[in-house]
């Protein structure tokens, strides 16, 4: 049977955890564990963006952080933690929270976590298309969540608030968690996922000085990338994106305005339903792709 550990993380500076806070629940939201665990962050505390009132307040002082264990001594904990068998992980925008996991493992020299969770915001976001990102006080507020007795920026805490926003979701909608699970695929966060969000961030930066540099770039035909490449350097792929400018054409995200879809081969269920529709446009290789833009394209 599933368990379900919903997780936060606080940093002293927007890097370095100084502690994980989570729940562990059964499928009916009962919660079976509830704990957090502090972190000496081996570095100073930075809470303000201009050395004046701190931006957020922590739960516990700054001596009781410093006297808590290193991430190197409490690495094995956390790791059983979130690679137990049968444990679904969630959190909310929880790609900062897998970041910090991965910053310090790079840190202490442990090993990479493999982890993969389930972005509650996300999964709030596409229940109310108001609010594309909203913070989780925000969501209690919205939902109408009594939070009495929970406190913010205390990881556990928001652990708690994390599981009552897809717990009211459920009630909401008349699902079970794992039916409301089983849904929202495109609500998971893993390395790949995030790899292809700093990609395409790097690359909307490009595009946009883009167009600016080529203004008359609008009506040219449209380069996209099959989304099953798996993004492997983002500096790479703005490279290639200013040849493709170079070169006379354009790029797009989005499958419906490309003109040749290049890929290794493969295509995404999307991709696949668009090219019957639309035989009018083209595929290519990266090695044709080469061809076209008299460029040596390499991995993307």
């Amino acid at each position: 049977m599933e368990e379900y550990l919903f997780f936060d993380i606080e940093c002293a500076d927007g890097h370095n955890m100084c502690s994980f806070g989570y729940v562990i629940t059964a499928e009916d939201f009962g919660i079976k564990e509830k704990r957090d665990i502090l972190v000496n962050p081996e570095c100073k505390f930075k809470l303000s963006r201009a050395n004046s009132v701190p931006d957020i307040n922590l739960a516990y002082s700054e001596a009781e952080f410093f006297a808590a264990p290193a991430f190197s001594e409490i690495y094995g904990e956390l790791a059983g933690l979130l690679t137990a068998p049968s444990r679904v992980l969630l959190g909310h925008s929880v790609a900062a929270d897998l970041g910090y996991i991965d910053t310090a493992c790079a840190r202490y020299n442990k090993k990479r976590l493999k982890l993969q969770a389930f972005d509650t915001q996300k999964i709030y976001a596409e229940s109310d298309e108001e609010h594309r990102i909203r913070s989780l006080s925000g969501i209690m507020e919205d939902l109408g969540v009594n939070v009495a007795g929970l406190s913010e920026h205390k990881s556990c805490d928001d652990a708690e608030m994390t599981m009552l926003t897809v717990k009211e979701i459920c009630r909401k909608y008349d699902v079970t968690l794992p039916e409301l699970l089983q849904n929202a695929g495109d609500c998971v966060v893993n390395r790949r996922t995030i790899a292809a969000a700093h990609l395409r961030s790097m690359v909307n930066k490009a595009l946009k000085n883009l167009r600016k540099k080529y203004p008359d770039s609008s009506g040219r035909k449209k380069i996209y990338i099959s989304e099953t490449v798996n993004p492997k350097n983002a500096d790479a792929r703005v490279e290639l994106v200013k040849a493709v400018y170079r070169r006379g054409w354009g790029y797009t995200f989005n499958l419906s305005e490309c003109d040749c879809i290049v890929s290794d081969g493969r295509y995404s269920a999307a991709e696949k339903e668009f090219l019957k529709s639309s035989p009018q446009v083209e595929r290519a290789s990266f090695a044709e792709l080469g061809s076209k833009l008299k460029i040596c394209v390499k991995s993307f």
